[in-house]
């Protein structure tokens, strides 16, 4: 007989916490009753019932719909947040942090991708700095149409090559 999870369960429970908060008109916070809410409630089932039944494979779905529900809600709202592809890489690697703490396996993936997170979010301002310096603007304006369009394919390239020769060193091992 096939084992039915406990996600379900914990699922109908925390939608049922969910809308008792709507009916009572409960107003923890802004944005509460919204449908990016309910990412976040489905996350929190995907992770609860993944920690009570030591399911490590249901801790990245869970991090990244949580992550997605408070980057919709706050992105609006705070000016200062960071754009989208950077926050969703974050996210992203923030999963695959947790769930490589759980299995203690694949930290180097969740490093690489919060760096390339970083390079993105940091690019405008790096070009800029080196804008700003005169000696470096003319060896930009002559090295740049060529250098830009290949900086970030050359960046998953090494990335995917040091992803590579990390598994090949640990299948050897």
């Amino acid at each position: 007989m096939k084992k039915i999870g406990l996600f379900p369960a914990v699922l109908l429970l925390m939608f049922g916490i969910y809308f008792l908060f709507q009916k009572t008109n409960a107003q923890i916070f802004d944005g509460l009753f919204s449908w990016q809410m309910s990412l976040i409630v489905i996350g929190l089932s995907f992770l609860i019932s993944g920690h009570m039944e030591r399911d490590h494979s249901t801790i990245l779905p869970g991090t990244i719909l949580i992550g997605l529900g408070v980057h919709l809600i706050y992105a609006p709202k705070v000016s200062t947040w960071p754009s989208h592809s950077t926050m969703f890489l974050c996210i992203i690697a923030v999963g695959l942090l947790l769930t490589s703490v759980s299995t203690k396996t694949g930290y180097i993936q969740s490093v690489i991708v919060f760096l390339f997170a970083l390079f993105i979010h940091y690019y405008d301002d790096l070009m800029q700095s080196l804008n700003s310096k005169q000696q470096m603007v003319q060896m930009i304006n002559t090295v740049e149409p060529l250098v830009v369009p290949l900086v970030q394919p050359a960046i998953l390239i090494l990335a995917s090559g040091a992803i590579v020769l990390y598994m090949k060193k640990n299948k050897s091992s």
